[in-house]
């Protein structure tokens, strides 16, 4: 009877690999997700807007159509739905000292913030997958 080969265990490595890489895809989707996020403290109406303007805790707020982003004074940004005619919402936010900005909704800016953590998340599964395959194959 000859004696088996020495099983070197693989199932501990391998779930230690797996682990790990749950972990690494786990931190990158959390710092993504904060990278989009910007700060954001919440959603604020356009009440809540004007008052905080009047009370002097707005900072700036950029309108990219009628959709506008405020920043107050503590650096929280804050989404908000405006009417459809902006000017004078932005009239009335530079009375008060509001730095107004707009922006195009077609800028490049506005892109990559939107595409590139998408992508980032693509090239990583498919990146996963690929190294599936070829572990796969090997086996």
């Amino acid at each position: 009877m000859q004696p088996l080969p020495p099983r070197g265990s693989r199932v501990p490595r391998s779930s230690l690999f797996y682990f790990a890489l749950v972990v690494v895809l786990g931190v990158v989707f959390f710092f993504t997700y904060q990278a989009t996020q910007g700060g954001s403290g919440g959603s604020w109406t356009y009440t809540q807007l004007t008052t905080q303007a009047q009370a002097g805790n707005v900072k700036s707020i950029t309108i990219t159509g009628n959709q506008g982003v405020a920043i107050d004074k503590s650096g929280q940004r804050h989404s908000v739905n405006l009417p459809s005619d902006t000017a004078p919402v932005a009239a009335t936010l530079a009375q008060e000292g509001v730095d107004v900005r707009y922006s195009s909704a077609g800028s490049a800016t506005f892109w990559a913030q939107v595409l590139v953590p998408n992508l980032i998340l693509v090239a990583l599964i498919g990146g996963f997958l690929y190294f599936l395959m070829r572990r796969r194959r090997r086996l």
